[in-house]
């Protein structure tokens, strides 16, 4: 070996000194390993060429003999990590069962008052000798405690490779008997995090410290506190000199104290913010500041949940609020706080008001999300202050334009947007010190976190305070329908103008001035919308926006995003906007509309009025839908028919015949610079080859492949693909001095618009110089170009392409294909059987399939051809559309197509296949014959044509299957016999017959296998879900040698159990597969039917694949879930619920859940009908929590129909952990398992109402029977067809919808979502809708209606219900008087003659009725009542009632009115279910 000489250092490498010289250790028969330390770690002995470990069963230790322990800290301090001799020799001690008695004994020993456990570490240098210590913290020194010793098991004995410190014991040792202690400042719930120790109260630094520190901390106080969360930084000049203790804490979460976390103590410096926490017991706010204001959220479940807002209190909120640490509170409406992602777990709480804690008064599981319905506080300390007691300013960074913002109770808030115009910001900004103001809807990006705290103030203009406004309040929103925070610009002269900066007078800079200063704005957010409003003249503050104020950002600073604009009167073009765009689509403004032109009439005097209307002095038309496809929609019977001289484009609007389907007209404009270049006028061509897609104008003479690039009238366009072949790209590539060339198509980039098409339709003879000189169409006649290809040539003097399959057999491999000699492949990015099948033809057999994955191993060189979409009539790959060739060479990547792991490959077939496809054992047998694939007659071909076909496609025996028994099939039935002697070797050299379609109606089906079928006795077996089941999957039959399936039909639990016992079960239970298996084998048996006595399932009656009655291949196949000892049970969680709780499924004595992911009512409806409920809905599950046991389901997808759970549509049971699926990954997150609601009866609508309207309009409400609750409808889809199904139901004849809450934020469920009525229907239960409860919305997007006219014929069922407190008062007036009339006379009399019993019956009339809120509503006034279940208004429990019908037949059901504060119907004068004021169905 060479050394280098001793003068000549080496110093490669940073090797430049001996600091890094190289060692060995080695070994012959034995070694220690896992440790830094060459005398310990853990033995292994060589055997067989390789190092085990040694069992410690008998293997003595040799160590020294023990002596008394002594201890000392390892880093000379009164804290650190504790060392420990006994043997002779420090070593760590280990930490496992170290607490505090044990490091008070052990500070005693060491000559300290106490002392506490601290979190130690050691370098793996020593053995741990001692551990496992059990003192009681009386004795005098550790050993005198129970502990273990070297040899023995102390715990501590977790796998260390690849760490050089461990966690050991340690102590933190006090003098004094106050040891050490820790609290937060004030003995409040929320604050600094303070530490007593050595007779003063330090601090923490709040470096690295996060929730997981405060958790640790809050639980450690020993105050109940559950949880903790760090609180904002504290920077006091009381911070500066007080000491700090502890820096740098780093807990996992788990810990019991602070000193068991990873953290620096008495780090000697002060020059730190101070750590803060705020410590929650069972409730807590979340967003807001968490401590007086937020989102109530409770901990149940080791989880923290959202408390919705259905029936939420003034009781509840002071309940809250105390519980917080406040004396009351108000409610926080609207989901002020924005979205919140976590679950809803208690809703409908019901406080008394003197409870301790929220946990404790009543409640029930939320039916559903409320993610923005939610309960929210603001909650405060002594008496509740006036109206007047607020502070009133400007958020942001402006002084003078921006949301306003409200301090009342000492929290910041917002004023909602309702009703918010000019005259509320003037006398805003007045109080604020301006003259005037102006009001516009402030946008809010994200949920604020701060309270709304008024709403439609109502002000005159003429106060100098909201608050003498008359109808300012604060703290008492109930809705805010805009989502906008109210928003002014204050000002004292001259307020804001706007002006537009450019070239001229339609096209520049939007300019504003405010108090007259002018400024650009930035574009940040500008859209057409906002153009829009500018172009109208409509004030850009009618414009949700942030405030008018000076930018932040850099690129707005600088004026590089100022905002423009270009306003156009009736056309524009659709490609960009301004005088540089001088080509593109026609669209013009019609019916307040945006419209593309038809290219009917459209011609170049139209183009040049066009033009002329933009800014040009002359255009060119192009036909033909030049530009490709496009979302807008054709005008039409309109089209632009211009006759040049036209002063306006109005005037050539004329009538046509143009449709939606019709091609769309497209110009090309030209400025007077245009007009004066005489070769560009010519509207020549010049042809080249596209150098940057991104770079349209640009084009080529020296590129060799790629999109044909064309040049008219200065615009570069392309070719269509429109009869694009070999022999065009060969003309071209020989008049840019190529030899060769091959033509192939340029598919459309996503997410870019289409080039423009100037050219297609070329037909050339090959012998042509030039393109130009072969026949071709141009701008006029370009055919339809919707949906086109570009036309691309490959350019080439050498060898061209060349073909092949590698890497496998001759019929399947790798794709590959080179190029000038250079061999590459194909990405499998869009690979489909089409492109394949064209592929395999080019390689000279009938049809192919696609393999993706680079299934046959990777390959070498460059991708050369990605995103391949083929027709499947191309003669070859590269003739398809791509994305062009790709001549580098690629190794790996992350991204598709950047590495040979996404190679394309082939299974090619010649003249035979089977319709189940690649790799198929089975199925229909299809014959390529005249270009076509044609399927066989049964009737013609028996068991030894079936042997020749498999053995033909590769497998060794083969059977008939009758009765077309491989489900409906694509290629006619024209073969009419295949008829062998059974010794070919190819089915071609049996005797084929063919046949007319039609002539025969059942197609031949085959069953291959590898080994003989020999038909013998019957058989089953399970064909199991996956490789990790056990005992359930698909049942498997064997008749006359072939293996099927069973039909799910008529399959039961005695069925089943017949089949598990069987199998060596005790039972079963029926069960569907998981639809993950490709091919199904034939269905052998139907109709299955046992008595439950069988010892197999051939005793059992059936029908035979071809009897009539028997299952269709498509049919559901049936599966068994066998169990050797209990079975399968069902239960709620907790126990004490017996129709509502968590879901859970018993399987072989072991409880488990069912993921709630995709969880819904349908699946509820099932379970709930599977234990003898008649209905059910789904709730949400954040109260019940998770089974501690297996997740026996990570999906459950039911139609709603099903017996039950196991029959629905599932992931497959108990394989939670064996399949890294979308399912198993969402349900590791899960907080909870999937819950129901079950019900005695049917779960329908039962009744419909609107809410807070006059009765023709309101907010659509229904009443489900079952919860038999009213609830809303989301808005998702809600149109107009939905609303008049709606109003005919209530007797009017058309509605019109209304979306987004605009009748203001219904309570408690959202019943229905994705409404999809045809208008048609006289109900809405006649609609189809996702399902009861389920939905993803909030009460901010509660569908309304505005109903119209009277319906043709009242039908019996439809009522209609008046809300409003004033139009009941309209309605029942008249009665009302007469019926108080009557009561005041007899109360007249009655107090005349017995004057005292009248207070009595006065009392009995009015108060207690009246005022009872038992029976009357909160809000209803006296006579203004809730109906009740008769459709009257009650007056007093003497029933003085009134109802009203409509209708004269005896089916006609009364129309009766209501109240729409409908929560509290409580008294027995009420009946549970719809009042019949509401619609009865």
């Amino acid at each position: 070996m060479f050394l280098p000489h001793r003068s000549s250092p080496v110093q490669r490498h940073g090797c430049s000194s001996h600091n890094s010289d190289a060692g060995v250790q080695c070994y012959d028969s034995v070694r220690l390993v896992d440790s830094k330390d060459i005398f310990y770690g853990r033995l292994e002995m060589y055997i067989n060429k390789t190092f085990t470990s040694v069992c410690d069963d008998g293997f003595t230790a040799c160590v020294s003999q023990a002596q008394e322990i002594t201890v000392r800290i390892r880093e000379d301090k009164y804290y650190g990590s504790l060392e420990a001799n006994k043997y002779g020799f420090w070593s760590p001690v280990c930490n496992e069962r170290w607490d505090d008695h044990d490091a008070n004994v052990t500070c005693r020993q060491l000559g300290y008052f106490g002392g506490m456990a601290f979190k130690g570490s050691s370098r793996l240098q020593a053995p741990m000798t001692v551990g496992g210590f059990n003192c009681t913290g009386l004795e005098g020194s550790l050993r005198e405690c129970k502990h273990n010793n070297f040899g023995e098991d102390m715990g501590c004995s977790e796998k260390i490779v690849g760490r050089f410190t461990r966690t050991t014991a340690g102590v933190l040792c006090y003098q004094g008997n106050e040891g050490l202690k820790f609290r937060i400042s004030g003995g409040r719930k929320s604050g600094r995090v303070e530490v007593f120790y050595y007779g003063m109260w330090g601090r923490v630094c709040n470096r690295r410290w996060d929730d997981k520190d405060a958790r640790v901390f809050c639980r450690s106080l020993g105050k109940g506190f559950i949880d903790g969360e760090a609180g904002p930084e504290e920077n006091s000049d009381e911070d500066k000199s007080s000491v700090v203790w502890v820096d740098y804490v780093d807990c996992e979460g788990t810990e019991e104290g602070l000193l068991q976390c990873d953290l620096h103590w008495d780090p000697d410096y002060s020059s730190c913010s101070s750590a803060t926490a705020i410590c929650m017991d069972s409730v807590r706010l979340e967003k807001g500041d968490k401590k007086s204001h937020g989102v109530v959220q409770v901990y149940q479940h080791e989880n923290w949940g959202t408390v919705c807002n259905h029936l939420w209190t003034e009781e509840d909120i002071r309940v809250t609020c105390r519980q917080l640490g406040y004396e009351r509170g108000v409610s926080v409406c609207c989901g002020a706080y924005g979205y919140l992602y976590a679950k809803g777990v208690i809703d409908k709480v019901s406080c008394y008001g003197n409870e301790t804690s929220l946990l404790n008064c009543t409640y029930h599981p939320p039916p559903g999300s409320c993610s923005q319905d939610y309960a929210a506080v603001a909650c405060f300390n002594g008496s509740m202050p006036t109206y007047r007691d607020y502070g009133i300013s400007i958020s942001g960074s402006s002084n003078t334009s921006g949301a306003v913002e409200l301090t009342f109770l000492n929290i910041s808030g917002r004023v909602c947007a309702d009703g918010w115009d000019n005259a509320d910001a003037t006398v805003a900004c007045r109080e604020m010190g301006y003259m005037k103001g102006l009001a516009y809807n402030h946008k809010i990006l994200f949920g604020k976190g701060s309270p709304i705290w008024a709403t439609n103030v109502n002000c005159t203009g003429n106060e100098y305070t909201l608050s003498q406004c008359p109808n300012f309040t604060l703290g008492n929103v109930k809705d805010c329908r805009q989502r906008f925070d109210a928003g002014v610009v204050c000002y004292s002269t001259v307020g804001v103008n706007f002006r537009l900066s450019g070239p001229t007078s339609y096209y520049g800079r939007v300019d504003m001035a405010v108090d007259g200063v002018w400024g650009a704005i930035c574009n940040r957010y500008w859209d057409n919308a906002e153009a829009s409003a500018f172009w109208k003249e409509t004030s850009l503050l009618d414009c949700p926006h942030e405030g008018w104020k000076e930018a932040f950002s850099s690129s707005c600073q600088s004026h590089e995003k100022d905002a423009t604009v270009h306003c156009y009167n009736t056309v524009k073009l659709d490609t960009g906007i301004g005088l540089e765009t001088k080509d593109g689509p026609v669209m013009y403004y019609y019916n307040d509309t945006w419209n593309l032109i038809c290219d009917k009439d459209f011609d170049d005097m139209s183009a040049r009025v066009v033009c002329r209307e933009l800014g040009f002095v002359d255009g060119r038309s192009v036909c033909c839908s030049a530009y490709g496809k496009t979302f807008d929609n054709i005008l039409e019977k309109k089209s632009l028919r211009c006759s040049g001289n036209e002063n306006s484009i109005t005037e050539c609007l004329k009538p046509s015949d143009c449709g939606p389907y019709d091609m769309y007209a497209s110009v090309i404009c030209f400025n007077k610079t245009d007009m004066g270049q005489v070769d560009l006028m010519s509207g020549g061509y010049k042809l080249g080859f596209v150098v940057d897609d991104n770079k349209e104008n640009v084009m080529s003479q020296t590129l060799t492949k790629g999109q044909i690039a064309v040049q008219q009238y200065g615009i570069v366009g392309r070719i269509s693909s429109q009869f694009w072949d070999d022999t065009e790209a060969q003309v071209f590539c020989r008049s840019r001095g190529a030899k060769y060339g091959i033509s192939y198509q340029m598919a459309p980039k996503p997410f870019r618009s289409d080039p423009t098409y100037l050219m297609s339709d070329f037909n050339c003879t090959g012998s042509e110089p030039s393109l130009l000189n072969c026949s071709y169409h141009g701008r006029k006649n370009l055919g339809n170009n919707t949906m086109v290809n570009t036309a691309a040539a490959l350019c080439y003097n050498e060898s061209g392409i060349s073909y092949r399959i590698a890497n496998g057999k001759v019929n399947e491999g790798r794709v590959e294909l080179a190029f000038n000699g250079r061999w590459g492949t194909v990405c499998d990015l869009s690979w489909d059987d089409q492109d394949a099948a064209v592929f395999c033809r080019m390689m000279n057999f009938s049809d192919g399939y696609a393999v993706s994955g680079g299934h046959f191993g990777e390959g070498t060189g460059p991708v050369w051809i990605s995103h391949l979409v083929c027709k499947g009539t191309e003669n070859s790959i590269h003739s398809c559309a791509h994305q062009g060739f790709s001549e580098e060479n690629v190794t790996t990547g992350w991204k598709k197509c950047s590495s040979h792991k996404d190679d394309a490959g082939v299974h090619c077939v010649d003249k035979l296949r089977l319709n189940l496809g690649y790799n198929a054992s089975m199925g229909a047998v299809e014959l390529y014959h005249n270009k076509k694939w044609t399927s066989v007659c049964e009737s013609g071909t028996n068991n030894l044509g079936a042997r020749v076909i498999c053995r033909t496609l590769g497998y060794n025996d083969g059977r008939a299957v009758p009765g077309s028994a491989f489900g409906n099939i694509t290629s006619p039935i024209q073969v009419l016999r295949i008829d062998c002697s059974g010794n070919e070797d190819d089915v071609s050299r049996c005797r084929i017959d063919y046949t007319e379609p039609g002539e025969c109606t059942k197609y031949l089906s085959v069953y291959c296998s590898n080994k003989a079928i020999i038909q013998k006795r019957f058989d089953v077996k399970l064909n199991l879900d996956d490789d990790n089941s056990d005992g359930h999957g698909e049942v498997m039959v064997k008749l006359h040698g072939i293996w099927g399936s069973v039909c799910m039909n008529n399959w039961t639990e005695v069925e089943a159990s017949v089949t598990c016992r069987q199998l060596g079960y005790k039972g079963g239970v029926p069960y569907l597969i998981p639809a993950n298996k490709k091919y199904k084998h034939p269905m052998l048996m139907s109709r299955v039917q046992c008595l439950g006595n069988e010892t197999s399932l051939e005793n059992c009656a059936y029908l035979r694949r071809d009897e009539k009655g028997s299952c269709n291949y498509e049919d559901k196949r049936a599966g068994v879930l066998c169990y050797k000892n209990s079975g399968i049970q069902y239960q709620f969680y907790p126990n004490s619920t017996y129709n509502r709780g968590r879901v859970e499924i018993q399987y072989e004595g072991t409880w488990g859940g069912v993921c709630d992911f995709l969880w819904d009512s349908r699946d509820a409806e099932v379970f709930c009908r599977s234990q003898g409920f008649k209905g059910g809905i789904e709730i949400a599950g954040g109260q019940f929590g998770q089974s501690s046991g297996p997740l026996w389901f990570t999906r459950v997808s039911c139609d709603g129909n099903e017996p039950d759970i196991l029959r629905c549509s599932h992931s497959g049971f108990n394989n939670s952990g064996n399949i890294a699926s979308t399912y198993e990954r969402l349900c590791k997150k899960r907080s909870n398992d999937a819950a129901a609601w079950c019900f005695n009866e049917t779960v329908e609508i039962q009744s419909i109402r609107l809410a807070d309207g006059d009765g023709t309009f309101g907010r659509v409400e229904v009443f489900l029977a079952g919860p038999n609750e009213w609830g809303t409808i989301c808005d998702d889809y809600w149109d107009d067809r939905d609303a008049t199904v709606v109003c005919r139901q209530l007797g009017f004849a058309t509605g019109i919808a209304k979306k987004q809450g605009s009748f203001g934020r219904g309570s408690g469920p959202i019943w229905l979502d994705n409404m999809d009525c045809s208008g048609k229907e006289d109900r809405i239960q006649e609609c189809k809708h996702n399902g009861f409860n389920i939905q993803n919305c909030h009460h901010g997007e509660d569908s309304g209606v505005v109903c119209k006219g009277e319906a043709d014929s009242v039908k019996s069922s439809p009522v209609r219900t008046l809300q409003k407190e004033e139009n009941l008062a309209v309605a029942i007036t008249v009665p009302i008087i007469v019926i108080l009339i009557v009561i005041i006379i007899v109360i007249g009399v009655c107090y005349w003659r017995q004057r005292e019993g009248g207070d009595s019956m006065k009392t009995t009339l009015v108060d207690n009725e009246i005022h009872d809120p038992s029976v009357m509503p909160s809000g209803s006034t006296a006579g203004h009542s809730s109906s009740d279940a008769g459709g009257r208004v009650t007056l007093s429990r003497l029933k003085a009632t009134f109802s009203k019908a409509i209708g004269t037949g005896s089916d006609s059901k009364p129309k009766g009115l209501s109240n729409p504060n409908y929560e509290n119907m409580r008294n027995e004068d009420f009946q549970l279910g719809p009042p019949s004021g509401e619609s009865n169905m």
